[in-house]
């Protein structure tokens, strides 16, 4: 009888778990590709910030991709935070 009643429980248990391993594949799948993104942009921010110490002034889409990048940074950081 403890075999029947423990077997709907143990097949929601693997229900959730089949779920929650789904769930933390996706996020870790956006996590990688938000980070890709952000190296290349990173990059970008190396290369503005080299142009600005040999004189070169920012062109104003660099001066915007640069605050993007941060703001971006910082998100990435206050959900580190929370999570």
């Amino acid at each position: 009888m403890n075999k029947r009643e423990n077997t709907p429980n143990a097949a929601k248990a693997n229900q959730d778990s089949s779920q929650k391993d789904l769930q933390i594949e996706i996020l870790t799948e956006a996590l990688g590709e938000i980070l890709r993104e952000l190296d290349a942009d990173l990059y970008q921010c190396v290369a503005c910030i080299s142009a600005l110490s040999a004189g070169k002034p920012l062109t104003p889409a660099d001066k915007a991709m640069m605050l993007a990048v941060a703001r971006r940074v910082h998100g990435l950081a206050r959900l580190q935070q929370h999570g």
